[in-house]
């Protein structure tokens, strides 16, 4: 039973060696830079036309995402005024988006098939 008080000094000598920064809330942690693997394309660049007289419907939010370049766009279900669909983006990636039906912007998007890689 004396292994427990050397695990808890040897825990408390890990947090004194720690970095400065984790202790100093005014300065940033290091920025890692992630490697790129895939092309990224932004989602959210257009925020939607605005506000809407009324809400849209499904045929209207699979003519806006036709519209932004989306194709086979298929509506999976409303969510209030908030539609899922399944699209294939400019980049050849499939994607689930969630639109907004009172302003017809994209409020979320996930890629659940990445993009073949070009030989």
């Amino acid at each position: 039973m004396h292994w427990r008080p050397a695990l808890i000094i040897a825990l408390l000598a890990g947090l004194a060696a720690a970095p400065a920064y984790a202790q100093d809330p005014g300065q940033k942690a290091p920025v890692i830079p992630r490697p790129a693997t895939v092309e990224n394309y932004d989602y959210f660049d257009d925020p939607g036309v605005g506000s809407i007289p009324r809400p849209l419907g499904a045929g209207e939010v699979t003519t806006l995402l036709q519209a932004r370049g989306f194709k086979d766009v298929a509506v999976l279900r409303q969510r209030g005024a908030n539609f899922v669909a399944e699209a294939t983006g400019q980049l050849g990636e499939r994607v689930r988006l969630v639109v907004n039906g009172r302003t017809g912007g994209i409020d979320g998007a996930r890629v659940i098939v990445p993009p073949r890689r070009r030989k």
